[in-house]
């Protein structure tokens, strides 16, 4: 094998490993993208929700009606089983219940997700 074709070679795999990286990347951004899309999904579930539970009127229902659709498109088989609960404690009126179950939702779900409160770090000042 001559010089040429053995850089030939190297220069072929050389693009492959550099592709797989790039490709890796991209996919890890995607996923960013998707867990973000998620959250913010679900922070608007929660809040309409709120709002429905606290004053039921007709467009607050409208707005918890739209964001449960749109959160169901990124929930997972467990929480839109959770998500369900509540809608049926919903159309039935029973706002207590749903309550319950939404707090009983935002434990699950910051578990799931590994999501803390904010809580920004505290600087210790020593006085010496």
């Amino acid at each position: 094998m001559d010089h040429v074709e053995l850089l030939k070679s190297a220069a072929t795999v050389l693009a492959a490993v550099i592709s797989a990286v790039a490709l890796i990347k991209v996919n890890r951004i995607d996923n960013q993208d998707r867990i973000r899309r998620s959250l913010w999904a679900m922070e608007e579930y929660m809040l309409a929700l709120g709002k429905c539970i606290e004053n039921p009127k007709e467009e607050n229902r409208e707005a918890y009606e739209a964001c449960y659709m749109l959160c169901n498109l990124y929930a997972d088989e467990g929480l839109r089983m959770e998500m369900k609960k509540i809608d049926s404690f919903i159309s039935r009126g029973d706002m207590e219940s749903a309550k319950a179950e939404a707090l009983d939702l935002t434990i699950r779900y910051s578990e799931k997700y590994k999501m803390r409160s904010y809580a920004p770090r505290r600087r210790i000042f020593r006085l010496r």
